[in-house]
């Protein structure tokens, strides 16, 4: 089985350049990194717990849960209960935080649509491409004992 070093390195450093791109727009906004990527987490129109965002956001859960606190009182969100559950709760925008976080999101968005126009017009499969790597990556390190 060939390593591959080459590519990796190579796949590694993009996905690094496109941290940083993320890093840097949120450095540059009058809104924290971490504020940034909940509302970027919520701004899909799906509620969602804290948990979830924290696991698939990659924030800390107390993190996410001072944040949700001030979107809270700035009326950004809205909580309910998630039926079954005793603690978790679904977190969604409200109208307000709808408007608030695609202000606020606006110049990466047309980026990313932009960049990701120029990019599926040559390789057409990518995203999935990428949601494949991903799980065949993660399921590797799952079965390593």
């Amino acid at each position: 089985m060939p390593h591959h070093t080459t590519e990796m390195r190579q796949l590694i450093l993009a996905f690094n350049r496109i941290d940083n791109v993320y890093y840097q727009f949120a450095r540059n906004s009058s809104i924290g990194e971490n504020k940034l990527i909940l509302l970027y987490a919520l701004n899909d129109g799906q509620g969602h717990s804290q948990k979830e965002i924290s696991e698939n956001w990659l924030l800390p859960r107390t993190t996410v849960n001072s944040i949700i606190k001030d979107l809270e009182r700035d009326e950004l969100i809205t909580q309910a209960a998630i039926p079954g559950k005793r603690r978790e709760k679904k977190i969604w925008l409200t109208d307000k935080g709808i408007a608030y976080a695609n202000e606020a999101l606006k110049v990466m968005y047309q980026c990313e649509s932009g960049a990701l126009d120029a990019v599926l017009q040559v390789y057409p499969s990518f995203v999935n491409s990428m949601k494949c790597f991903s799980r065949e990556l993660e399921q590797r390190l799952k079965d390593m004992p």
